[in-house]
């Protein structure tokens, strides 16, 4: 080969190298690249998850995933420290704190948002990486004063992360690893979510699909029992099954009341005491083309007056018995007879 084909060669290589460089860099997914300073403080899966738990002044937090036919949901435990009563008048000399309350427990079903904050800590990614840090720069990010302690066993292991201050502008957190000391930034929706768990994750809603994926309901009082079609035609109103295209406007202000029902807090896996037969409002299954998708017991129990019952709800989505928004269920009760037995 001569000088001149030998350089044609070389040029020519290059010219290839730099083209392929060219193309990888035009197709690359940005999305997918690490930011600068980011990195993963520990590694996991969401499945991997066994137990995420929270620890502050303010209380405690511990949640837990589980799994059923119906889909994957979470587990929250909440204990709230105890707060000092206030004090009553002529109370103002006395010379020792008045008696604190009792601790505060609630409990939670999370779906989708408990999810999120899963999917926050396995891996949990830091947005700045700080390193050792002196003792002044832990004053400076707040860090000589805990404002709570995270901790996270993924398979078998684990990891534990103390957070401190807030960032400038109040959106992020500063956290120290306690195994090797290192300081990180990390997103504060992480912290607010532990928090406010009790707030932010709880699910609200009574169910997990779509109200599109409804096609037939049945909806059964006591012994008496019938079924609903949603109209082909117009998916916004219930039908009979024999007549599918003839809307029943009373059944379809019904199931839009129905629909209007939400969850405020949760009871837990059983009602104390256990629900009489004469206690139960109205159970409802939904199916979509083929099969049952859900369903939704919607119970009566006494209130504070005789006149002003309270609600309870379970369904497929909330597992448990939750108490739900009493106007809108009290809606529901009364028209239910009308709807079973026009």
């Amino acid at each position: 080969m001569t000088t001149t084909q030998r350089g044609l060669a070389i040029h020519g290589c290059l010219l290839l190298a730099a083209a392929l460089v060219a193309f990888r860099t035009w197709t690359y997914d940005e999305s997918k690249a690490p930011k600068h300073g980011e990195t993963d403080l520990w590694s996991g899966t969401v499945e991997q998850v066994q137990e995420i738990r929270f620890e502050a002044k303010a209380g405690t937090l511990s949640i837990e995933p589980r799994q059923d036919s119906f889909g994957k949901y979470y587990i929250g435990h909440v204990k709230k420290a105890a707060q000092p009563e206030a004090k009553k008048d002529g109370d103002q000399n006395q010379s020792e704190p008045p008696p604190s309350a009792e601790p505060k427990l609630a409990h939670f079903i999370a779906t989708k948002e408990g999810e999120q904050l899963v999917d926050s800590v396995a891996p949990l990614r830091a947005l700045r990486v700080l390193g050792k840090i002196s003792a002044a720069q832990k004053a400076e990010f707040g860090l000589d004063k805990e404002e709570g302690k995270l901790y996270v066993r993924i398979g078998g292991k684990e990891h534990r992360l103390v957070f401190g201050g807030t960032t400038p502008g109040g959106s992020d957190y500063y956290v120290t690893d306690p195994a090797s000391g290192d300081a990180y930034v990390v997103a504060g929706s992480i912290f607010r979510d532990l928090t406010s768990a009790d707030q932010r994750l709880l699910e609200r809603n009574l169910h997990g699909f779509e109200d599109s994926a409804v096609k037939r309901v049945k909806i059964t009082v006591g012994n008496a029992s019938r079924e609903l079609v949603r109209s082909t035609d117009n998916k916004e109103f219930w039908a009979k099954p024999d007549s599918p295209k003839q809307k029943d406007e009373t059944a379809t202000n019904w199931m839009t009341k129905v629909s209007r029902v939400h969850v405020v807090s949760y009871e837990g896996d059983k009602l104390q005491p256990a629900p009489a037969p004469a206690d139960m409002v109205v159970r409802i299954d939904y199916f979509d083309d083929r099969k049952q998708i859900g369903y939704l017991e919607l119970v009566r129990r006494p209130g504070e007056k005789p006149d002003k019952p309270e609600y309870v709800a379970r369904s497929e989505h909330t597992r448990w018995y939750a108490s739900v928004i009493r106007s809108s269920a009290e809606q529901v009760d009364q028209d239910t007879k009308s709807v079973v037995a026009p």
